[in-house]
């Protein structure tokens, strides 16, 4: 029984010692998941953004409003639930999300559902294919994510 003891007490010592750890390095990879869906998502995002530009711009032909619609379809998928991709604790690593967005998290879940609504109300427009409300509807989208970013977003170094 003894030796039995003496096998077991290091290992016993070893995992009560370094177990701790254990679920901080987990979390910490899923957080780094996060991270890095996150700034896909965005992005994708600002992808979809920069390309609907040129239609709204009219400087890619779009007859049948095809583009215009895939285009803000996406956005409003890609912002939804938002929010979702910031949990507390993943604000450490490479990422501009200021810690701003956890300590106003109020504030940042409202302005990630203005921006939210504001993709719903261009996806409307296009839908409905009046050239002047897409173009009010793309404005407003732009000051929407324009002004989380300056509140929520560090500057690139």
């Amino acid at each position: 029984m003894q030796t039995i003891i003496r096998r077991i007490a290091p290992a016993a010592w070893i995992a009560l010692v370094l177990g701790p750890a254990a679920p901080v390095h987990a979390q910490n990879d899923d957080f780094t998941g996060v991270i890095k869906y996150r700034q896909g998502v965005m992005k994708a995002q600002a992808g979809h953004m920069a390309a609907l530009a040129q239609l709204v711009r009219g400087r890619i032909p779009d007859p049948e409003g095809e583009r215009m619609r895939m285009h803000a379809r996406s956005i409003q998928a890609l912002l939804h639930n938002l929010a979702d991709g910031f949990p507390e604790g993943s604000d450490f690593g490479e990422t501009r999300a200021e810690e701003r967005i956890w300590e106003q998290w109020d504030k940042f879940e409202a302005a990630s559902e203005k921006a939210t609504n504001a993709a719903k109300a261009l996806t409307a427009a296009v839908e409905k294919g009046d050239r002047k409300t897409i173009t009010e509807a793309f404005k407003k989208l732009g000051k929407a994510c324009k002004a989380c970013h300056e509140d929520f977003r560090a500057e690139e170094e």
